[in-house]
């Protein structure tokens, strides 16, 4: 049975941390992967100014488990409205360190999701 509200991360920018700044994404879903289960988005935050963008400085609480990194609060001075991605088996989803994401919790009564993220640096040469 999945462990619906433990294991994820709170919607954050890889910008926000100076070590993922660099970096291109890759998601990966393994198994048990659907829209109640995979990787949630900010659809266009990728584009956003940091000044439409409130965030924690730090990490923080949420459902009694602590967090290391930054977390979204506002986007534009509006309530977060998140999508789950609908990457599907034999798919990947390849995206910018800007775009805010996270780990939303897993709704499936029966299905335990596997997924790979994966960071690649381009190197400056």
């Amino acid at each position: 049975m999945p462990y619906k509200y433990e294991d994820n991360n709170p919607p954050n920018s890889d910008i926000w941390l100076d070590i993922l700044r660099n970096a291109v994404n890759i998601y990966v879903p393994i198994c048990g992967s659907s829209m109640s289960s995979s990787l949630y988005l900010l659809l266009g935050s990728h584009l956003a100014k940091e000044s439409e963008i409130e965030r924690t400085k730090d990490g923080v609480m949420l459902n009694g488990t602590a967090y290391t990194i930054p977390c979204l609060i506002s986007y534009n001075d509006k309530q977060v409205v998140l999508s789950r991605s609908d990457v599907k088996m034999n798919e990947i989803m390849v995206f910018s360190p800007y775009l805010v994401h996270g780990g939303d919790y897993n709704f499936q009564d029966d299905l335990t999701l596997i997924s790979l993220e994966a960071r690649f640096w381009i190197k400056k040469l």
